[in-house]
């Protein structure tokens, strides 16, 4: 009984690592492949326990048949999954202590609860730290000349940034007007804050020779809403040196969700020039 208890909690353990591993190193791997493997590995490594060589077979085994029996999955996601193991070899001896020495269910079930939470803070964690150093890759410096204004700003390029003038299907930008209000004229500044939203096709409260610039662009919400913007054409844009005409910026009032503190977002066609 003892046995079978051992391979059940060991199976379940190798799982939660696996899944741990797949999703941490974004390794292809079927459910069912990963249960195969968590079972196989427990039964091996129970079934000849203590034999350091039947340990060995079992890692192999956790990560040949989860994966693939190739040298750069061993050295990367077996590399995670002994991290995990190691974090997580502590509740692996309370669960054998507890749930299958007293055979209480409610001790396996605890402790299985907190591994898996455990693992789920370690994955968000680490994921957060990923995605912010990916984020610093795309982050840059540029120069805005909009209106008789020059803008130096801090900038991200964003890959999903698509959105083009339909027109001239030159790139949009968006920019904080948080960030930059204090170098705009009071005049723009005014007349953005009149226009409405609800209203989009009413803007005799610019300015002629802003008018000049302004040009209707939809955009999709996040909550999947077309609506339309204004978008107003730049003098110039200025990145690593090499400068461009006729794209188009829109303001927008709501910048919480610009990554890395950027004053501005570019359009993804920028990319290849930082």
């Amino acid at each position: 009984m003892i046995g079978e208890w051992l391979v059940l909690i060991s199976t379940l353990f190798n799982y939660l690592l696996l899944r741990f591993t797949q999703d941490v190193t974004q390794a292809i791997g079927k459910k069912w492949r990963l249960l195969l493997s968590a079972f196989v590995s427990s039964v091996i490594a129970i079934g000849f326990y203590p034999s350091k060589l039947a340990l060995i077979l079992s890692f192999v085994v956790l990560i040949g048949t989860a994966f693939q029996f190739k040298r750069a999955f061993f050295l990367k996601q077996g590399f995670v999954l002994l991290c995990a193991t190691f974090l997580l070899g502590g509740l692996l001896n309370v669960v054998q202590t507890y749930a299958v020495m007293n055979l209480k269910g409610s001790y396996f079930l605890i402790i299985v609860v907190i591994a898996s939470l455990s693992l789920l803070l370690i994955k968000n964690r680490w994921v957060s730290l990923w995605k912010d150093n990916l984020q610093q890759k795309f982050k840059t410096k540029c120069d805005i000349r909009i209106l008789d204004c020059s803008l130096n700003l801090d900038a991200f390029i964003d890959t999903g940034n698509e959105c083009i003038e339909p027109i001239s299907r030159q790139p949009v930008h968006f920019l904080s007007l948080k960030a930059t209000s204090q170098y705009l004229p009071s005049s723009l500044l005014d007349a953005l804050n009149d226009w409405k939203q609800e209203e989009p096709f009413n803007i005799s409260m610019f300015p002629k020779k802003v008018l000049r610039t302004i040009r209707f662009v939809s955009i999709t919400t996040v909550q999947q809403k077309s609506l339309y913007v204004l978008a107003f054409r730049c003098d110039a844009v200025t990145l690593n040196d090499k400068t461009f005409e006729g794209h188009y910026i829109v303001f927008t009032q709501n910048d919480a969700k610009f990554p890395q503190q950027a004053d501005i977002i570019l359009h993804f066609s920028m990319l290849p020039t930082s």
